[in-house]
């Protein structure tokens, strides 16, 4: 049991149609997951004058669920510490169904202040 000091919430894109008529995307929690976040590479750099762009790829390891290994990644976003991340792919590492490893790409935050 691979267990972890962190939850994360796995959501998908939903699409509602507005007053106006207008298709509107919206993420909805699927998933929850317990595990452990890991920095693989990442670094902080200077966009312009004004802002600053942080590029990290993580990896989040977790017990084994088949609900996670067959999502689709290009619906879903991965959302820890309120830190939203691109998933890349999901790894069952030598289909033993003990494990999974999540490649993640930090891409903003929840309710950024």
């Amino acid at each position: 049991m691979v267990g972890g000091n962190l939850t994360a919430t796995v959501q998908i894109k939903t699409l509602t149609e507005n007053d106006i008529g207008e298709m509107v995307a919206e993420w909805v929690d699927h998933i929850t997951s317990r595990g452990w976040l890991d920095l693989v590479s990442g670094n902080s750099t200077n966009q312009s004058h004004k802002t600053k762009s942080e590029e990290s790829t993580h990896t989040w390891l977790c017990d084994f669920d088949s609900r996670l290994r067959d999502l689709d990644i290009t619906q879903c976003r991965f959302v820890c510490r309120d830190r939203i991340y691109e998933i890349k792919h999901i790894d069952d590492p030598m289909e033993l169904h003990d494990h999974l490893e999540i490649s993640l790409k930090l891409v903003g935050v929840v309710n950024a202040r």
